[in-house]
C-alpha cells in the first residue's frame, strides 16, 4: 500500500506559495499540529489531540472553501467560534487567502479555472467553492494517474483516493517497494517533497508500516 501523505495540502502550499506551510512540509513537520499551535497561540508541544483535530478539520476544509457555517457543523463549534478560527487561520497562512481570491477573480473573468497542467473546468460564477478546490484536487488526481502509468510494470490492484495498492511477490517486496516509492515521490515536481507512506501485509486487512 502506497499512500500519498497530505498531497492536497502540499499542492495548496505550492500553489499559494505560503512560506509557513512550505517550511512545515520541507521540515517534515506535522502540519495539523503546527496549524493548531498557530490558531490557538500555544507552543507546538502543548497542542492537545482535540486542538489537532480541529486544526485538521480546518486544514482540509480550506481546500474545499469551507465557510464558518460548514466548519461549525463539522467541528462542533459555535458559528462565532468557527469564524474566529478561520480568521486566525488566514492570519497564519495569509498567502492561502490571497491565492483563493486570485482563483475567484479568474473565475469571474474567464468563466473557468484550470490546473497547472492546463486541465480546465467551466463553472458558473457563483461556484466559488468548487473553483477553489479544482486546481488542487485535479492536480492531485493527475499526479496519482501519472504514478499509475510510471509503475505499470508492477501489478496494480486498486487505487483508493490517494493510495495505490499493489500485489508483489514475497521475495521481491524490498526492491519493488523502494522502486515504487521513489517513482511516486518523484513523478511530479511541485517544489515541495511529495511523501508516500508505505504499508506491507499478506492481505489488505493486515498491513503494517515499513
Amino acid at each position: 500500500s502506497f499512500d500519498y501523505s497530505q498531497i492536497e495540502l502540499r499542492i495548496l502550499a505550492f500553489l499559494a506559495q505560503d512560506k509557513k506551510m512550505i517550511d512545515a512540509f520541507e521540515g517534515d513537520l506535522d502540519i495539523h499540529r503546527l496549524t493548531a499551535s498557530q490558531v490557538f497561540n500555544v507552543n507546538v508541544n502543548l497542542v492537545t489531540p482535540e486542538m489537532r483535530r480541529l486544526a485538521k478539520t480546518l486544514n482540509f476544509g480550506v481546500i474545499y472553501g469551507m465557510g464558518p457555517a460548514a466548519f461549525a457543523r463539522a467541528s462542533g463549534l459555535s458559528r462565532k467560534e468557527a469564524e474566529g478560527f478561520i480568521e486566525e487561520y488566514f492570519k497564519t497562512f495569509a498567502q492561502v487567502r490571497d491565492w483563493q481570491e486570485k482563483v475567484k477573480s479568474e473565475l469571474r473573468q474567464k468563466g473557468y479555472v484550470e490546473n497547472l497542467n492546463g486541465r480546465k473546468r467551466w463553472l458558473p460564477i457563483e461556484a466559488e467553492r468548487a473553483a477553489i478546490n479544482m486546481p488542487i484536487q485535479s492536480l492531485a488526481a493527475d499526479i496519482i494517474k501519472m504514478a499509475m502509468i510510471k509503475t505499470n510494470k508492477y501489478r496494480l490492484l486498486l487505487s483508493i483516493h490517494d493510495e495505490l495498492l499493489f500485489e508483489i511477490e514475497d521475495d521481491k517486496v524490498k526492491d519493488v517497494v523502494e522502486d515504487i516509492k521513489n517513482i511516486m515521490e518523484s513523478v511530479y515536481d511541485i517544489g515541495i517533497p511529495l511523501k508516500v507512506n508505505v504499508k506491507v501485509g499478506n492481505n489488505w486487512g493486515k498491513m503494517q508500516t515499513v
